[in-house]
C-alpha cells in the first residue's frame, strides 16, 4: 500500500552483509549468531551464487551502486586458519571481478594480533575496513587496547566506525563514558546503526525516548556523524536511514536484517518488509506529520517486533524535527 511513498525515499544505494560463518573471538551481548559454531565455512565458495542472486535482484530494483560487506563472526581473528582465509579471499576477489559498480568491504571488530596477516589480505585484494565498536557490551581493558591499537595501526585501510543503537551504548554516551570516541570520530566517518532484536532485546532495545535523547546528543557534540548529518544537511528528505539492506546468512539464506534477528523474536520477523513499513506509517499517521516530506523514518523493524518501546503518544523523531528546529532555525 504504501510502496510508492516508500521507494521515492528509498536510498539508491544497494547494501549487502555477507555472513560468511558465525564463529567470533568475542561475545556481545547484542548479537543474535553463535559464536562457537563454524556454520558456513565449509559453503564459503558457494556463497558467491547468493550474492550473484541479491546482485541480479538489486539491478533489477534499479540501485546504481552497491555496497558489499563480508562478515562473520570476525573473519580476521587469530583463530581462523589460513585455509579458511584464502577461501575468503579468493570469494572476494571473484566478487570483485564480477560485480560492476561496487565497493568491497571486511568488517572487524579489531581484536586480533596476527598484523602482517592481516595487512597481507587488504593489501592483496585492495580491500578496506568497516569498524564494528561497541564500548558497552564488548570489551574488557586488553580487548580495548588491542581494538584502538588495531584501529590506529590500520587507519588508512578504514573508511567507517559502525555503532548499535543499544540502550546499554546510548546510556554510555549520555553519561558521557566513551573513552577513546574523540579519536574515532576525528578521524573516521562514524554511523549509528538501529538494533536489531535478539535474545536480550528486554535490556538492548532503546525506548523512543533513549532514541530521541541520544539523537539530541550527537547533534550537538558529534554532527558529523551518520544518520545525524543527514538530518542536518536535509538528506533525509531523499534517503531513508533504513538501507533496505540485502542479507545473505552463513547458511547462505536471502533476505533483509531480518535474518539477524535472534531469540523468540525470530518469527516476529518472518512478517514482510511491506507490513512493517506499513505498521509505522499508519501507526505514527506519517502522511499527515508536517515532517514526512523530509524525514528519514526510523527503523521498521525495531518497532514491528518491540512495540512497548514506543512509550510516547506520537513519533519521536517528529520531537526530534520539532527541536531541530528550534535550536538551529
Amino acid at each position: 500500500m504504501y510502496n510508492t511513498v516508500i521507494d521515492k525515499k528509498a536510498s539508491t544505494l544497494g547494501e549487502v552483509i555477507v555472513t560468511l560463518f558465525e564463529h567470533c573471538n568475542l561475545a556481545c551481548s547484542f548479537c543474535s549468531q553463535n559464536h562457537n559454531s563454524f556454520k558456513g565455512v565449509e559453503s564459503i565458495p558457494e556463497k558467491y551464487f547468493a550474492i550473484k542472486s541479491v546482485y541480479e535482484d538489486l539491478r533489477s530494483q534499479n540501485k546504481e551502486q552497491f555496497s558489499f560487506h563480508f562478515m562473520g563472526g570476525e573473519i580476521l581473528s587469530d583463530q581462523i586458519s589460513n585455509q579458511i582465509l584464502n577461501k575468503i579471499e579468493d570469494l572476494i576477489l571473484r566478487c570483485q571481478q564480477s560485480f560492476e559498480n561496487s565497493e568491497f568491504l571486511i568488517t572487524s571488530n579489531m581484536v586480533w594480533s596476527n598484523r602482517d596477516r592481516v595487512k597481507q589480505i587488504l593489501d592483496r585484494l585492495n580491500i578496506k575496513l568497516a569498524v564494528s565498536y561497541d564500548p558497552a557490551g564488548r570489551f574488557n581493558t586488553k580487548q580495548f587496547e588491542q581494538f584502538m591499537g588495531n584501529v590506529e595501526y590500520f587507519k588508512e585501510y578504514i573508511t567507517t566506525v559502525n555503532i548499535i543503537l543499544t540502550a546499554p551504548n546510548i546510556y554510555k554516551f549520555l553519561s558521557d563514558e566513551i573513552t577513546g570516541f574523540d579519536y574515532l570520530y576525528e578521524h573516521f566517518n562514524v554511523y549509528f546503526d538501529y538494533y536489531t532484536p535478539e535474545k536480550n532485546a528486554s535490556i538492548n532495545c532503546p525506548t523512543d525516548i533513549e532514541l530521541l535523547n541520544i539523537f539530541k546528543y550527537l547533534s550537538i557534540n558529534y554532527p558529523k556523524v551518520a544518520p545525524i548529518n543527514k538530518y542536518l544537511s536535509g538528506e533525509t528528505k531523499k534517503n531513508l536511514t533504513c538501507q533496505r539492506t540485502k542479507v545473505i546468512s552463513a547458511d547462505g539464506e536471502i533476505g533483509h536484517c531480518n535474518l539477524l534477528v535472534g531469540g523468540n523474536y525470530r518469527a516476529l520477523s518472518h512478517d514482510s518488509r511491506d507490513k512493517m513499513e506499513a505498521k509505522w506509517i499508519e501507526g505514527f499517521n506519517c502522511l499527515m506529520c508536517d515532517h514526512f516530506s523530509r524525514c528519514g523514518l526510523g527503523c521498521f523493524q525495531e518497532n514491528h517486533i518491540l512495540p512497548e518501546k514506543s512509550t510516547m503518544e506520537h513519533c519521536w523523531i517528529k520531537d526530534y524535527w520539532e527541536w531541530l528546529d528550534g535550536t538551529y532555525s
